[in-house]
């Protein structure tokens, strides 16, 4: 994962008192996790998660657990 690929899957740039970030919607998160099919569950905690690419540490992180999950079953890992 880096900047570039947040940015294609449709993540939007945040900067601010020297962060930077790239912030997922939950478009964003399906695209790459390139699945086809959500739980009713799965589908509620991408659309509620703040899940971003942090740019400096190149770590990216979820708010939700749910979410978090998705991303390591997928072999990206993702923090809180």
């Amino acid at each position: 994962m880096d900047k570039q690929i947040a940015l294609t899957a449709g993540g939007k740039i945040w900067e601010k008192n020297g962060l930077e970030r790239v912030y997922l919607n939950a478009d964003a998160c399906k695209a790459l996790l390139k699945m086809n099919d959500y739980s009713a569950m799965e589908e509620k905690s991408l659309k509620k998660a703040k899940t971003f690419f942090d740019i400096k540490s190149g770590e990216l992180k979820s708010d939700v657990g749910t979410v978090r999950v998705l991303f390591n079953r997928n072999d990206m890992k993702c923090g809180k």
